[in-house]
């Protein structure tokens, strides 16, 4: 019951930074949209902003959990498989599946560990081997990749979504079916690949975590309100 009630608190948290998110990402990707028509571009900055994701996401997967168990082969194993993993979910599939949902025409599914694996796997080992120095220098090591993995991943799934189907439909049609399957992509896994993944690899070790992560503002002044 405390983990998932610290899994909910974390969501709670995490769900005003995420729309926030994903609403400046349709912004920015409108702004695209409408000034560069060529397709070309949104493959581009997804095929960017993927393995950038990947890279982020490694660091805080691989910071949460080498910070309470000092084994480097856990560490690396769950970061490289919670970011290559989850955030293919997060970046390709829920896109694709929502996109499909709401009849979205054109729509491809762009598997980039399938065609390209070097681009997908290389960032993920980099980001998992970066990680291990931070952890042992910096206290919270897991904070500011975990953060820019959010804002990544809002990105990275509206190029997606921009460079495999029809762009110019994705902003005048289905605006606000977008941004709902963009901020379930992007809420979900993210939390799940930074913080449940690495804790429950821990086996239940009873952990610390950041600041940030354990007394979030939001419930801080909740719990003020209510003294």
């Amino acid at each position: 019951m405390n983990g998932l009630r610290h899994i909910a608190m974390e969501l709670a948290y995490h769900a005003p930074f995420t729309a926030l998110g994903t609403m400046l990402g349709l912004a920015f990707v409108t702004l695209i949209v409408l000034n560069v028509p060529a397709t070309e571009i949104y493959e581009g900055l997804f095929h960017t902003l993927h393995p950038l994701h990947m890279f982020l996401s490694a660091i805080a997967t691989t910071a949460v959990y080498f910070r309470h168990r000092r084994t480097l082969l856990g560490a690396i194993t769950v970061g490289v498989i919670g970011s290559v993993g989850i955030c293919s979910i997060s970046d390709i599939f829920l896109p694709y599946l929502g996109g499909a949902l709401l009849g979205v025409k054109e729509l491809e599914l762009h598997i980039c560990l399938l065609k390209h694996p070097w681009l997908v796997l290389a960032p993920a080992f980099l980001g998992a081997f970066v990680a291990l120095p931070l952890t042992v220098k910096t206290e919270n090591s897991s904070l500011l990749p975990h953060g820019g993995h959010v804002m990544v991943s809002v990105l990275a799934s509206l190029t997606y979504l921009a460079a495999f189907s029809n762009p110019v439909a994705l902003i005048s049609f289905y605006m606000p079916q977008t941004f709902t399957i963009v901020f379930l992509a992007v809420l979900l896994p993210c939390c799940t690949s930074d913080i449940v993944l690495p804790v429950a690899a821990l086996h239940g070790c009873l952990c610390e975590h950041d600041e940030h992560f354990k007394r979030p503002l939001l419930f801080k002044v909740l719990r003020r309100n209510r003294a």
